[in-house]
């Protein structure tokens, strides 16, 4: 995307912003609540408008249109940590959006360089992130295939930390360091 964001701005990689803008005065001209849906073409923006939480008045855009195909990459530059990472969420399904549109591919992968870790969450939780028990089980995921994940990254000590009871409740961003963190968020890949 590109840093000053005006429409036709070449970004990084070839990836252009076609549209970008952040007036709050200016609303998406997307449906009323923004979309999700899968494209295996690649990235999109359809006019979206993405809220600022913790600051309604100052949205982070608010008709975002830009499109990344599928092989390509793209390089988000610019703006706030915030506003960055509102992209990135917009994309992963966690930030809301007010209107317009946004697609994915399902296999889209994002490896954040600080790994959420949702308090309160058992190593069971901890794995399969963002996805919950009920899921992962409809997946055909088991203790067994988490117990081998973790014997493949060396990190069967976790289960040692939580007693040997996959359900206990730890708080894991206090238990791990910053290189295990961001190795687990890897292990969530497989």
């Amino acid at each position: 995307m590109a840093e000053d964001g005006r429409a036709g701005s070449p970004g990084f990689l070839g990836i252009q912003v076609i549209s970008s803008g952040s007036n709050s005065d200016e609303k998406g001209s997307g449906s009323e609540a923004g979309q999700r849906e899968s494209s295996e073409g690649g990235l999109f923006f359809e006019a979206a408008h993405i809220p600022n939480t913790h600051k309604p008045l100052a949205p982070h855009f608010t008709s975002l249109t830009m499109r990344v195909d599928c092989g390509h990459h793209c390089l988000v530059v610019g703006g706030t940590l915030a506003r960055r990472q509102a992209v990135f969420k917009a994309l992963l399904g966690t930030q809301a959006l007010d209107s317009g549109l946004v697609g994915s591919p399902s296999s889209t992968i994002h490896v954040s360089s600080r790994p959420y870790v949702k308090p309160g969450s058992s190593l069971w939780d901890l794995l399969i992130f963002p996805h919950d028990k009920t899921q992962s089980i409809k997946r055909g995921i088991s203790e067994r295939h988490l117990a081998t994940i973790l014997r493949l990254m060396d990190f069967e000590f976790l289960l040692t930390r939580a007693d040997d009871d996959w359900g206990r409740v730890v708080d894991w961003a206090k238990v791990l360091g910053a290189g295990e963190l961001y190795a687990l968020a890897l292990a969530r890949l497989v």
